[in-house]
């Protein structure tokens, strides 16, 4: 993407299920960039899933750790809306707010510190903001 590397690591066993959870990377960065005028800061952008992870997702500056458990499978396709919208399982905003700390987190809540707000408040009105339009679909 506009000269970005996109790096994705993943089990062999979900070889077949990668795009549904990568899959709207892309768009999303192009989005994030459009509302924030600020192009995806970094050379590349790496996406690893693992097993056992403690959390949903974990930003670290141009990758994200995200957790297996979230793979979307092939039934995911056949209802979208009620595969993704289950607490705990959306693939899509976690990938979504994992990613919006690379602008987020990284430049801006780093950079201005609001006393008595920190990340989760500034990364849930994102996130807000992003899921009240049809952004990723």
């Amino acid at each position: 993407m506009d000269g970005i590397g996109l790096e994705y690591y993943f089990p062999e066993g979900k070889r077949n299920d990668v795009t549904r959870y990568f899959g709207e990377t892309v768009k999303m960065m192009k989005v994030f960039g459009e509302l924030t005028g600020i192009k995806y800061p970094y050379a590349k952008y790496a996406q690893t899933t693992v097993e056992d992870f403690i959390y949903g997702g974990m930003e670290n500056i141009s990758a994200t750790t995200l957790a297996t458990t979230y793979y979307p499978n092939e039934r995911s396709e056949e209802d979208f809306q009620v595969s993704y919208s289950r607490e705990g399982q959306n693939a899509v905003n976690l990938v979504a707010h994992e990613l919006a700390h690379q602008w987020f987190r990284l430049r801006y809540l780093l950079s201005v510190p609001v006393p008595g707000e920190g990340e989760g408040d500034r990364l849930s009105q994102v996130g807000h903001v992003a899921e009240g339009r049809v952004l990723f679909r």
